[in-house]
Parts: C-alpha cells; sequence; structure tokens
C-alpha cells in the first residue's frame, strides 16, 4: 500500500494512514471490532515500518473477508 507518484521528475512517497476509527472494542479474540486489527498491531503501529503497515492492511482485510460455511455434508444428518 505504499503510494508512489511522479512530482517534479522526483519519486514522492505517500505514507499508509492509521485505519483506526474511533471505535476501539475488541472481541475476545482480541481484535478491534472497528478497524479489524489485533490488540498488539494497534499498540504497535506507530512504530511499524510502511512495509509493516502495509502488511497488517492485508491481514485486516483477510479478517473483513466474509465467512463461506460448507453445509452441504449437513444433508447426511437430515
Amino acid at each position: 500500500m505504499l503510494l508512489l507518484f511522479e512530482n517534479e521528475n522526483r519519486t514522492m512517497a505517500q505514507k499508509i494512514k492509521n485505519p483506526c476509527i474511533q471505535v476501539c472494542k475488541y472481541d475476545d479474540a482480541e481484535v478491534c471490532i472497528g478497524c479489524c486489527r489485533t490488540m498488539e498491531e494497534t499498540r504497535d503501529w506507530i512504530d511499524y515500518t510502511e512495509e509493516e503497515k502495509a502488511e497488517t492492511l492485508k491481514k485486516v482485510e483477510r479478517r473483513k473477508a466474509p465467512v463461506v460455511l460448507q453445509t452441504d455434508h449437513l444433508d447426511y444428518y437430515v
């Protein structure tokens, strides 16, 4: 998520913004229900490199992905 663009013949990096949405409530797995980061990721965000922030945001997207339940095997019990 490190975005690069050209400006006056030089490359500039745009910093990754903190994904916090000011909810800051954690579920039983210690994942924030607002930004989907773990307590550790939230605490350490300020010290992360841009690469670590990008990797954390990838993890956040996976956590936000809907869960698909396999139910085809349940016909056996009906």
